[in-house]
């Protein structure tokens, strides 16, 4: 249960008495009514509630402000020299020809209004609005007390101004919301065709940074190759150089070596044959045998051209 159905259960039941005085008044548009601020309700006050005489609207004027809102649907009058209007006689219910053709103009253009900003349209479409409730106010006014010259209700062209500047508004805005479609459909074309550009850019920039490592890569491995490649054709040469060297090592220090030993054996030799002739004495030279003659030289040298073929054969 709420607070306020509280309430009014406890008022209901602290105050018997009153219920049969309780009255339901009419309250009009224009009463101000002061509205206090609800008390607890374990401490609601007791009291009367107030009563208010109603008016009768057909009869009496409702009191009203003089700055009250509804006074906008009604136009200004412009006062005499030496006139002072208060009231609802600053207001006219309804123009004088006089007054009509002096304040009257024309609607506006639409290339008028195609030069305005969007603030400046949406005052212009209160205040038409604004004279449009007044046109119909004085309108109903003059129908309702039976006016009946042309002269003193209101003009249907001045309305038609209004409503025609009113619609121009409503073209001038459409105008405005068809070129703002069209320039958001090229914009989010336009942007749309930049995004495609620049993921191709991206992905060419990308496929062509994966072509540069990919080539560069491969550089570095045939260099590679090539650098481990001349280092092994170097080491072997190495090797060969080396094994050449130790082979030419090896044989100078086997000549050097079959040197020195023939040297010793010829020393040897000498010392040898020294010792054998120290142990022996000079030897007697043998003497020379006495030259043949021609006869016997032929005969010598036939015999061993027949025997020589022969001595082979035997032997063999």
């Amino acid at each position: 249960m709420s607070a306020l159905s509280l309430a009014r259960n406890t008022l209901r039941q602290r105050t018997p008495q009153l219920q049969p005085s309780v009255q339901c008044t009419r309250r009009w548009l224009a009463e101000i009514v002061d509205i206090a601020p609800n008390p607890p309700a374990d401490e609601i006050a007791i009291t009367a509630a107030p009563t208010t005489e109603p008016v009768n609207w057909r009869r009496e004027k409702v009191p009203v402000r003089e700055d009250h809102g509804l006074y906008a649907f009604f136009r200004m009058k412009e006062p005499q020299e030496g006139e002072k209007l208060e009231g609802e006689d600053k207001y006219a219910v309804c123009e004088s020809p006089q007054t009509y053709h002096s304040i009257s103009g024309r609607g506006w253009k639409a290339e008028e209004l195609r030069l305005k900003s969007f603030n400046d349209l949406h005052t212009l479409w209160y205040v038409l609005l604004r004279e449009r409730n007044l046109l119909a106010t004085q309108k109903e006014e003059t129908r309702r007390m039976g006016v009946q010259n042309p002269e003193f209700q209101v003009n249907g062209r001045k309305l038609f101004h209004v409503r025609k500047s009113m619609a121009r508004i409503k073209q001038v805005l459409n105008e405005r919301r068809l070129a703002y479609e069209s320039a958001y459909d090229i914009a989010a074309a336009q942007q749309e065709t930049y995004n495609n550009e620049t993921v191709l850019t991206h992905l060419r920039d990308e496929r062509r940074r994966r072509a540069e490592e990919a080539e560069i890569a491969a550089k570095v491995a045939r260099e590679e190759a090539e650098r481990l490649a001349a280092e092994a054709l170097a080491r072997k040469e190495q090797e060969k150089l080396e094994r050449m060297r130790a082979l030419a090592v090896a044989r100078a220090k086997a000549k050097a070596d079959a040197d020195a030993a023939a040297a010793e054996a010829a020393e040897i030799a000498a010392t040898t044959a020294a010792e054998k002739v120290k142990t022996r004495g000079p030897k007697e030279p043998k003497p020379a045998p006495p030259p043949k003659t021609p006869r016997e030289q032929a005969s010598q040298t036939a015999a061993a051209g027949l025997f020589g073929r022969f001595s082979g054969f035997g032997r063999r």
